[in-house]
């Protein structure tokens, strides 16, 4: 069985932290995308990314969105 990956703020570069002030991220949400999600067809080649659609129901950058990815 796959241990489920932690972050700490350690783990985070400054302009990662800045990036998810700037979108309303936090760790936890992260975690739950590396842990949960499906693997990304978009991401930079040599990256591995993840994805993970969630409810979100609220306003963001002045547009109210009901999904985050």
């Amino acid at each position: 069985m796959k241990l489920p990956i932690k972050i700490s703020e350690a783990d985070l570069h400054p302009h990662i932290k800045a990036r998810m002030k700037q979108r309303g991220v936090s760790i936890g949400e992260i975690e739950t995308v590396l842990n949960r999600g499906w693997d990304a067809n978009d991401a930079k080649e040599g990256t591995i990314g993840k994805v993970l659609v969630s409810s979100y129901n609220a306003d963001w950058g002045g547009s109210s969105l009901k999904k985050k990815r």
